[in-house]
């Protein structure tokens, strides 16, 4: 029907609301309620001085231990507290002496590959030992040695992969000239430690040499677990086949070089630690923790009996001419463990805010 002249308005019909189908599920039917607003108590006056007092006193323990949080420590050590060669046939076990080289036999039956090797201890109990491993936060770590006798071997500032040594280490494959002086921590067998070795201490128990036998020798700790535990020898990385990380190469500066590459009398040999990697610095952590920092310069250097020295030697702290021995420069950070005390607040303080919690939840069921 239609309306011409009139003033009438037509109406829109409303419908009204369907009824809830009687097999709604209730889930959607409650989507539509309102959300309930359950009443939130105020904790009581004794449960608000509990509070309080426990955030007080964590603010005191906090405050207490603020002067030994994050404590910063800078070693210039400029001497090793132990240092000797490695060496089968070094007299009164490698030390005290007034220098040590390092370089290889590689070929050579009953010797290992890195056959002289210069070992370097350092006291660090000036950093606080004992305060758990993972408390130590290395940012810096550099160790030096000094040539003792210049002009003898060419510098290689690169690590060689083993397929760049032939049966008797001559270089093969396109080697670049020289070879790199290397830096690896201190593992130890035949019943020493860290703790035990000292300047005279023997190369190993028996007679030597012996392949694999020398009571301290090079690790690059590939899976290390603790200091004195067994980690992996490379003495004998290129006869055995495989590639070891190193610590550090040792880098020599422009000015301490000779026009033909060869090294300057007195030039530094400097080894910036890798913290990047993790067997680095787990192994300085868990020195740290102990006290003492160790470690062995080694190198695969050509070496023959009464032939030309072409390979390192280094100053030792018993040189009598005046050479700087190892050093070793170190910054770490020492975060202190949380205190019992601190431990207990903070277990407090989790025990009031469930509690509180469960008091909370369990008023509002009551109340609904």
């Amino acid at each position: 029907m239609t309306y011409s002249n009139s003033e009438t308005r037509l109406r829109a019909r409303t419908r009204p609301a369907p009824a809830a189908h009687p097999r709604e599920p209730n889930a959607i039917r409650d989507a539509n309620r309102p959300l309930p607003q359950f009443p939130i108590r105020k904790p009581s006056r004794t449960q608000s001085r509990a509070i309080t007092l426990a955030a007080a006193l964590l603010a005191a323990s906090s405050g207490l231990s603020a002067a030994s949080f994050g404590e910063n420590y800078t070693l210039d050590l400029v001497a090793p507290t132990i240092d000797k060669w490695i060496y089968p046939f070094a007299s009164n076990g490698g030390g005290p002496r007034p220098s040590g080289s390092s370089f290889g036999a590689i070929g050579s039956a009953g010797f290992d590959d890195r056959d002289a090797q210069l070992f370097a201890a350092f006291d660090t109990s000036t950093v606080p030992a004992g305060r758990g491993s993972a408390n130590y936060h290395i940012l810096s770590a550099t160790f030096m040695l000094t040539v003792a006798s210049g002009d003898s071997f060419r510098f290689d500032g690169s690590y060689d992969p083993v397929t760049t040594y032939g049966p008797t280490g001559v270089a093969i494959n396109g080697d670049d000239a020289g070879r790199p002086v290397e830096l690896y921590g201190a593992g130890y067998r035949n019943g020493f430690t860290s703790a035990s070795v000292e300047e005279n201490t023997p190369f190993r128990p028996v007679s030597a040499p012996a392949e694999g036998g020398r009571s301290i020798y090079p690790t690059d700790f590939a899976m290390g677990a603790s200091i004195d535990g067994a980690s992996r020898d490379v003495s004998n990385n290129v006869t055995a086949a495989f590639d070891p990380v190193p610590f550090a190469i040792g880098q020599i500066a422009p000015a301490d070089l000779n026009p033909d590459g060869t090294a300057k009398e007195d030039a530094t040999i400097v080894f910036t630690l890798n913290l990047a990697n993790p067997d680095v610095l787990r192994y300085l952590q868990l020195s740290l923790n102990e006290g003492r920092v160790s470690f062995l310069a080694t190198s695969l250097h050509p070496a023959a009996q009464g032939g030309p020295t072409v390979y390192p030697t280094y100053y030792t702290k018993e040189n009598l001419l005046g050479g700087t021995p190892g050093q070793l420069d170190l910054q770490v950070q020492v975060v202190p463990e949380p205190s019992a005390v601190t431990m207990a607040l903070c277990g407090f303080g989790i025990f009031v805010a469930g509690w509180r919690g469960r008091r909370v939840i369990a008023d509002t069921e009551v109340a609904s």
